[in-house]
C-alpha cells in the first residue's frame, strides 16, 4: 500500500497543505518559481509550511 503523503506549497496559486498530487499540481504547475515538497507526515508538512521554505527545500 502507497504510503499517503502531504504537500506543502509555499509558493503556488493558493499556498496551503494538500494530501494527494493532484491537488498540489494544481497550484504549482505553470507558476513560476513555485516552491512546494512532499512530507510523509501531516505534522511534519504543518511545521514546515509556518516556517522559512529554504529550510526544506
Amino acid at each position: 500500500m502507497a504510503q499517503k503523503k502531504f504537500y506543502v506549497v509555499w509558493q503556488g496559486v493558493k499556498p496551503g497543505i494538500y494530501t494527494s498530487w493532484e491537488e498540489c499540481k494544481k497550484q504549482v504547475s505553470g507558476f513560476e518559481n513555485a516552491q512546494y515538497k512532499s512530507f510523509p507526515a501531516r505534522e511534519d508538512a504543518e511545521k514546515a509550511f509556518r516556517e522559512n521554505p529554504w529550510r526544506h527545500l
